[in-house]
């Protein structure tokens, strides 16, 4: 049994084997030009017929599929009309989805393809979290609700807690704060599994700084600079979106696991202003919670974790009564593997994949 997981980014398609045990048998990183109706002549180009004949499925990562999915989804007409109808929510990440799967499908006819869709994790999520200070009416007609970004991290995150408490047996973890540390940091205050807060939003314009998206922002602000003229939609776009952030604040590009660490003058300001909107974020997530039991740090950048548990210590230390003990898990896997193993789950309980009519 194995399973090939597809990651298409900006330029380049990530391209991972896994085995039943989810072991990551190989890994590519492929050059392509962005064209998600290119992705599957790009990946069928490099996988041999002989790897193509062995794989069950193809798994690949979809941004947004609404309250609609909650879970891996098969491609087929179904899942296409039903993407269609949601598409007014999310128009660009649902037709690049759209795009990706039916060029991998095409390339790949005798396999299925599953989509992975970041906010499923987030499809319960409760509606005085997911709602904004706007007119119910208003936000049903123009399909505004708040969604998670990096819901797998997250999932993955309330499985290593989990492990954790089995380990430690002297603890419960059943409120946690998952702190995915990606490029573009999230964090979601989970209870009993299911995600009760969580800092993304619709946009880039909400949530932690990024490494090159701004986070939480005045909407009056972009309204302002707008009506002045001397930008437009587009431009505010990329100086807030694709150049503003952590590379903003530190006068270049820069890492989230650099900023965390801060080893040189340059970059105080960018870890000073970060760490402010994380501590607010944490206070936030330990509010819904109603207290605190662990903090499971994820992506890329897990191991700077250990950085960020020293600072947080600290400050939650000065917060929470002296008895409020709370611990830290690392979970270091990458995305390819999270990916994997929902898709290697299903096969074995599954068997036989619905047909892609």
């Amino acid at each position: 049994m194995k399973v090939l997981v597809v990651m298409a980014r900006h330029q380049t398609i990530d391209v991972s084997w896994f085995d039943g045990m989810k072991v990551r048998l190989d890994g590519q990183s492929l050059p392509y030009d962005g064209d998600p109706e290119s992705v599957g002549r790009v990946v069928h180009e490099r996988v041999s017929s002989d790897e193509s004949r062995a794989v069950d499925a193809i798994v690949t990562r979809a941004r947004y599929g609404g309250i609609r999915f909650r879970d891996l989804a098969v491609w087929n007409e179904a899942t296409d009309r039903a993407l269609e109808q949601i598409a007014p929510e999310a128009p660009l990440p649902v037709g690049i989805t759209r795009a990706q799967a039916a060029s991998l499908q095409a390339a790949f006819p005798d396999l299925p393809v599953w989509l992975a869709f970041e906010t499923s994790f987030f499809a319960d999520l409760p509606e005085r979290e997911a709602l904004y200070g706007l007119d119910p009416v208003f936000m049903t007609e123009h399909r505004i609700r708040r969604t998670g970004f990096h819901g797998w991290y997250h999932r993955a995150a309330v499985h290593a807690a989990r492990s954790t408490a089995r380990r430690e047996r002297s603890r419960t973890w059943s409120r946690i704060l998952s702190i995915c540390l990606e490029p573009r940091p999230e964090l979601a205050a989970i209870r009993d599994g299911r995600p009760v807060m969580v800092t993304g939003g619709m946009t880039p314009f909400e949530g932690l700084p990024g490494e090159s998206s701004c986070g939480d922002l005045d909407p009056s602000i972009l309204l302002k600079v707008v009506d002045s003229g001397r930008l437009g939609p587009e431009q505010l776009n990329q100086v807030a979106g694709e150049e503003g952030g952590l590379q903003a604040l530190a006068g270049g590009p820069v890492t989230l696991e650099a900023v965390i660490r801060c080893d040189h003058a340059g970059l105080e300001l960018a870890h000073t202003v970060w760490m402010e909107r994380l501590i607010r974020a944490v206070g936030a997530g330990i509010a819904a919670l109603g207290g605190l039991d662990g903090v499971v740090f994820s992506g890329r950048y897990a191991g700077a974790g250990r950085w960020l548990e020293i600072g947080l210590r600290e400050r939650l230390g000065q917060a929470l009564e002296p008895s409020v003990m709370w611990g830290v898990s690392y979970f270091s896997e990458r995305l390819d593997a999270v990916l994997a193993e929902p898709a290697i789950l299903k096969l074995m309980a599954c068997g036989p994949v619905p047909e892609r009519t």
